[in-house]
């Protein structure tokens, strides 16, 4: 994708920075976000024994301007809970740079990691009895990304899993292709005009967006011109609310636009009051400048009620645990794949395994492709999510929510399919992840 270094349409800017303003000038940032939360995968391989996995979450709690404190939770290899959460207080001192600090010589490189693309330093040593080598966040120096240790007598391998970074993401806007957003558009005069936003293309360097005059619904009007402008997200950041000061007021409220309740940036110039989306960089939610005032009609995410279906091939294979009170965890496969496509209908072949993969039932089933339609967004704000997937990589997916009584079910849906689900209860805890994941 070509990379550009100016972005101006709908009201965001993108600006150049430089390489340099990609390093780190706090060495304690990964600490200093409050709910900021990763997890690490860990193999060790002992000599005449087999692999032994296990997972860490690791969270951000409490944050000081000298320290913080840290919820760990250690996981099995099904992502399980083991054991009750334990906590470290942290203090940001000499002592604890010195237990992640790279030397300034050590070799740069891009990483992938949990399904995102890293700037990273890496650090190796040799020695007569073992060998190391350790990949660290460039951005986030405390931050493992990689680590191999190798010796006489066995080896470990841990690798970053998943990172939530706790603040907005400067550009979710532009993470999906087929998101799009209206805006109603009042002039001086009184008259309304409706213009769109619309992600077209997207890879992990960058977004190509196309902004033309439309209907209310966001369809093209008949001979409207289309502007295409590219994003690079290496060299460009979105443009950010104006700064409180004399005269400006800006503070976190809530508001309604488009449908959709939005946790948003209220900025107060003397009698003029704007909105901006605030987990959403970049978008609009109700603006007024120079005698026209810009307010969000509609939001529609790009991830569709079922664009996973309307491709031969596309299938999730998904893994999932139970685990009950004094019992050891159940666990089983389903893997649905889409194994044909017609005008009017999907035929998917659900096919189930139990623990060892030997497999149990399979069945094919019709649905229909009048749903793949992408639907405009309401009722509350829409959460995106990053989701790793080993060996298939990283995928935006919608988050939900659902409770019922004292049980409750988390949800990530990217495209009409489920990598990823969470259930909570007294009684039980599920865990459902994709181990194989293809969307075409």
């Amino acid at each position: 994708m070509p990379r550009l270094f100016a972005f101006l349409a709908l009201g965001i800017a993108l600006l150049a920075q430089t390489a340099a303003a990609q390093e780190a000038s706090d060495a304690f940032n990964l600490f200093r976000v409050s709910g900021r939360a990763w997890s690490t995968r860990s193999v060790h391989w002992e000599r005449g024994k087999s692999p032994r996995v296990s997972l860490e979450r690791v969270e951000v709690t409490d944050v000081r301007d000298d320290g913080c404190r840290l919820k760990r939770q250690r996981m099995n290899s099904y992502g399980l809970p083991e054991g009750e959460p334990a906590t470290e207080d942290v203090v940001f001192n000499a002592a604890l740079k010195q237990t992640f600090e790279h030397p300034a010589d050590a070799k740069r490189l891009n990483l992938s990691a949990a399904g995102m693309s890293w700037k990273a330093s890496r650090l190796t040593r040799r020695g007569d009895t073992s060998n190391l080598e350790e990949s660290r966040s460039v951005k986030f120096p405390a931050l493992l990304l990689h680590r191999s240790e190798l010796s006489q007598d066995g080896a470990t391998v841990v690798e970053l899993v998943e990172f939530c970074l706790a603040e907005p993401d400067p550009f979710a806007l532009y993470r999906m292709a087929g998101r799009k957003w209206v805006h109603r558009i009042i002039g001086a005069d009184g008259k309304a005009r409706f213009e769109a936003g619309e992600v077209v293309e997207t890879a992990e360097s960058g977004a190509k967006v196309k902004v033309f005059v439309c209907d209310q619904e966001g369809q093209a009007l008949d001979g409207a011109k289309v502007v295409e402008q590219l994003i690079d997200f290496d060299t460009a950041k979105p443009w950010q609310a104006p700064e409180a000061g004399p005269g400006v007021e800006v503070k976190q409220a809530s508001f309604n636009a488009g449908a959709i309740q939005w946790s948003a940036l209220r900025v107060k110039e003397g009698e003029k009051v704007s909105h901006y989306a605030r987990n959403w960089p970049g978008l609009e939610l109700d603006v007024e400048a120079g005698g026209t005032r810009k307010t969000l009609e509609c939001f529609f995410t790009g991830h569709g009620t079922g664009q996973f279906y309307a491709t031969k091939g596309n299938y999730v294979l998904t893994r999932s645990a139970t685990l009950m009170k004094q019992m050891q965890p159940f666990v089983n496969y389903v893997k649905q794949e889409v194994v044909a496509v017609g005008e009017r209908e999907v035929t998917l072949r659900m096919t189930t395994y139990d623990a060892a993969m030997n497999k149990l039932v399979s069945s094919d089933s019709k649905l229909s492709r009048s749903g793949n339609k992408d639907q405009r967004h309401s009722g509350e704000e829409p959460v995106e999510e990053l989701v790793f997937v080993r060996g298939s990589g990283g995928f935006y997916c919608l988050r939900q929510n659902v409770s019922a009584d004292t049980t409750t079910t988390t949800i990530w849906m990217h495209r009409g399919a489920t990598p990823k689900m969470r259930v909570a209860s007294p009684e039980f805890t599920m865990v459902q992840e994709a181990l194989e994941f293809r969307v075409r």
